[in-house]
């Protein structure tokens, strides 16, 4: 595979490049360990600022995801854990289908090298 195609795919799944590098393996690597992490804390963040009554604990809440924001701003689309029942509303789209491909994308050489 060229290295042209494999930044097309990395491009198309969003995912960093050395993700498609190195084997697969049971364990995630560094970056995708603490981005996982990240987003828990904050979609734990949201769950408290979304529950609480207090006004000093939302407060708290609102600092730790404007600081969450901040050490990496993409978090500031991630929404509250989900307790039961679908994880997006009816006319919430996921990322797959902004990002549809045809089956041709799928044929090497398709991007042309």
């Amino acid at each position: 595979m060229r290295l042209s195609e494999l930044y097309r795919w990395r491009e198309v799944l969003d995912v960093p490049l050395m993700e498609l590098l190195v084997e697969p393996s049971d364990e995630l690597t560094v970056p995708l360990l603490c981005r996982t992490r990240l987003v828990r804390l904050m979609k734990s963040a949201r769950a408290i600022e979304e529950n609480t009554v207090s006004k000093i604990v939302k407060r708290l809440a609102l600092s730790i995801i404007d600081q969450l924001v901040k050490l990496m701003p993409e978090l500031a689309a991630i929404n509250v854990w989900h307790s039961v029942g679908q994880r997006r509303g009816a006319n919430e789209l996921g990322r797959i289908v902004e990002r549809q491909l045809s089956e041709e994308q799928f044929q090497c050489g398709y991007w042309g090298d």
